[in-house]
């Protein structure tokens, strides 16, 4: 997808690439979601050759981060999901779009408490059905209300996804692929 579109227009791919990665980056380290174009954040202020010996980037959760982008590229790669980018400006989109049997706003967490952040500034409501937020680290259980019969839709509600958890819990790469397959439901 990036490779097509880059070739129409290098410059636009450019800016849509940083506004996604800047949107991306306020999401999962200040579980904010601000209207506008998110300015572009690296994703490390030291060279990446330099990155591998910083002791604190294993307490960031990126590199569960980029075990679920893996998995995702996995699925994209076998042709049972397409990823697409929303709009960077809208404080309502997540950092992808994954679109399968359904489709599913993507949003990515450091913390529990990121997730918390991300609903209190609106990213997204807790009764919207297209939501799937992983986090780097364990998701505390949501305490779920049991609704009179007639309230009760078979919809699912929204996909709270522990990476930790999943990639501890799992056997092998493809234990890990059913696991975050089965989590994200679309």
């Amino acid at each position: 997808m990036a490779a097509a579109f880059g070739e129409a227009d290098r410059f636009e791919l450019a800016k849509t690439m940083a506004g996604t990665i800047g949107r991306l980056a306020e999401q999962f380290f200040g579980g904010k979601s601000d209207p506008g174009v998110r300015p572009y954040v690296p994703i490390h202020s030291r060279a990446e050759n330099l990155m591998e010996v910083d002791p604190l980037l294993a307490h960031t959760g990126q590199a569960h981060v980029a075990a679920a982008l893996g998995a995702i590229g996995l699925e994209v790669k076998d042709a049972k999901w397409v990823v697409k980018v929303d709009d960077p400006t809208a404080a309502t989109s997540g950092a992808l779009r994954i679109v399968g049997a359904a489709s599913a706003r993507v949003f990515f967490a450091s913390s529990d408490d990121r997730i918390n952040g991300l609903m209190q500034a609106g990213a997204f409501d807790p009764k919207d059905k297209d939501v799937v937020v992983v986090c780097s680290g364990s998701v505390a259980e949501r305490t779920q209300r049991s609704p009179r019969a007639a309230m009760r839709d078979g919809i699912p509600e929204h996909r709270y996804i522990g990476m930790a958890d999943i990639l501890k819990d799992s056997a092998s790469l493809a234990d890990f692929r059913q696991r975050f397959v089965g989590e994200v439901g679309v």
